[in-house]
């Protein structure tokens, strides 16, 4: 199973409408673009760990999403915490200083970077690929663009596990990738990227040839199977969200 791609699943998330998660999805962006108390952004970090608890399917992904994100994370951390001859150090080693307030600030940048991740992951997780391409075109956007939006966010999650096939086939042929040095790294992936490159050649083909034969992009008017309706439980989760958002602003 592809950490990334969609699953069949049962809970609370799996039920919404999609145009409902999109919605979320934008609004969320918007407010922890907005946003720069730490506070804040670890609280929204924390209810959206709840969400997946309330998605039972998504819990079991979520500790290798962490797993993942955790090199990214530490990194931001740590160098965002990094200060150069910093009054009233908590730590430091010579000139180089942290403070407390460098690495409250650093753990926002952490948390904001972290809470992105989870949520457009929870929409990928809950989301089948042909109901948000539907849910895009309600909610106003050509067909022609919403497609290609949802083939690439495939194609990139695709891509890696075919990555990472490759990579395990040449190892067990004695591909071995130093550490240390980056253009010894770099040089020992060629193997790797060669047959990545001509897997992405032949897959553009294939979905070049498909889309042509079924009449992409003719500029007549589509039809569809898939009908889309917001229920209650979908305005209530939008009011909810709208509410917490709000509440989160006075914390």
């Amino acid at each position: 199973m592809n950490d990334w791609l969609y699953t069949p699943g049962k809970g609370f998330l799996y039920r919404l409408d999609p145009r409902t998660k999109f919605l979320f999805v934008t609004s969320l962006f918007v407010y922890l673009a907005l946003t720069s108390a730490t506070r804040r952004l670890l609280i929204a970090l924390l209810l959206l760990h709840i969400l997946c608890v309330l998605s039972k399917s998504t819990l079991r992904r979520i500790g290798p999403l962490w797993k993942s994100l955790a090199p990214l994370l530490i990194t931001i951390v740590v160098l965002g915490s990094v200060r150069w001859r910093a009054e009233q150090p908590l730590f430091h080693i010579g000139p180089v200083t942290i403070t407390t307030l460098s690495l409250w600030t650093a753990l926002g940048l952490g948390a904001r970077i972290a809470a992105l991740t989870v949520a457009v992951s929870l929409l990928l997780w809950t989301t089948d690929p042909g109901d948000a391409v539907a849910g895009l075109t309600r909610l106003g956007l050509p067909f022609e663009l919403g497609f290609p939006v949802i083939m690439v966010l495939q194609y990139v999650a695709t891509f890696r596990q075919v990555f990472n096939q490759i990579l395990e086939a040449q190892q067990s042929r004695g591909l071995v990738v130093p550490r240390g040095n980056p253009l010894r790294t770099a040089r020992a992936y060629i193997p790797v990227l060669i047959p990545l490159l001509i897997h992405a050649l032949r897959s553009v083909d294939e979905l070049n040839v498909a889309l042509q034969s079924r009449g992409f992009g003719i500029g007549q008017k589509r039809t569809s199977r898939r009908t889309l309706c917001m229920k209650g439980r979908d305005w209530l989760f939008l009011i909810g969200t709208c509410c917490t958002m709000i509440a989160l602003s006075q914390v």
